[in-house]
């Protein structure tokens, strides 16, 4: 199989070497602006890279590359990891997981949350009581 994660963030690396500010840094942590999704994923921005409109369909296209190669060299897709970092706005984050996993789930990609336990990018909190509607997202449940 392929890994798309490489070449997902080769493609969109300015995610993890530029700030929302648009300065050069590898931690987001501490950004203090408004970030939506889906829609202009930094609000109010003037800077036009960070106009671009984020949605289920840009998505879609950020994974054309590795749909291509897989499809080329008639191999199966995984995406070994994916995620967004817990304290991002509640809905956005609700809404990014369902689009990328409805993006994985019809175009028949293996996919692996980032990750499990507590922490950054966790489905479950230090006490191990799972985020419901997250686990209702990746495992297809109601």
């Amino acid at each position: 199989s392929i890994s798309m994660s490489t070449t997902i963030w080769e493609q969109e690396s300015h995610w993890t070497r530029k700030s929302a500010a648009g300065c050069r840094c590898s931690n987001l942590k501490d950004f203090k602006g408004d970030v939506n999704y889906p829609g202009q994923i930094v609000l109010n921005s003037k800077v036009p890279g960070q106009q671009r409109i984020y949605n289920r369909d840009t998505l879609l296209k950020m994974m054309q590359k590795p749909l291509r190669l897989a499809d080329s060299l008639k191999l199966p897709l995984y995406c070994g990891e994916f995620g967004v970092i817990d304290n991002a706005p509640r809905a956005s984050k609700l809404a990014w997981y369902q689009d990328m996993v409805s993006v994985f789930e019809a175009k028949g990609i293996g996919y692996a949350n980032w990750n499990y336990k507590a922490g950054s990018f966790g489905i479950v909190d230090k006490d191990l009581k799972p985020d419901l509607p997250m686990v209702k997202i990746l495992t297809h449940t109601e």
